[in-house]
């Protein structure tokens, strides 16, 4: 498997072309993705496969998997390799939540 950057696959899961980094938490990254086999635009995010991260992982893949409203982004799949966790979402187009919440004004009441 092709690296692009310092222990990145380009391709995650056999089918997800991963692009231009989108965010970076204390613990993953989130990149702009192309799914090979659909042309779908995801996003894939990327959490090392440690043995203390793995529980807090299941609980979100698991909490994710339950939910499903048109508001709330969709966990499309999920896997192991290369030492890492992805989880893979829909792509929203738009500000990040923290942009979001900083650009909207308190009402007056």
């Amino acid at each position: 498997m092709k690296l692009m950057g310092p222990g990145r696959p380009d391709i995650a899961l056999g089918r997800y072309r991963l692009g231009p980094l989108l965010g970076r938490g204390a613990t993953s990254s989130v990149y702009a993705a192309s799914d090979v086999h659909t042309g779908r635009q995801v996003a894939v995010k990327t959490i090392p496969a440690s043995p203390e991260l793995l529980a807090r992982i299941e609980v979100e893949i698991r909490a994710a998997q339950r939910l499903e409203h048109p508001n709330i982004v969709a966990l499309l799949d999920w896997g192991r390799g290369s030492g890492l966790v992805y989880l893979v979402w829909d792509l929203v187009d738009g500000p990040s939540l923290g942009r979001a919440s900083a650009e909207r004004r308190p009402t007056s009441g």
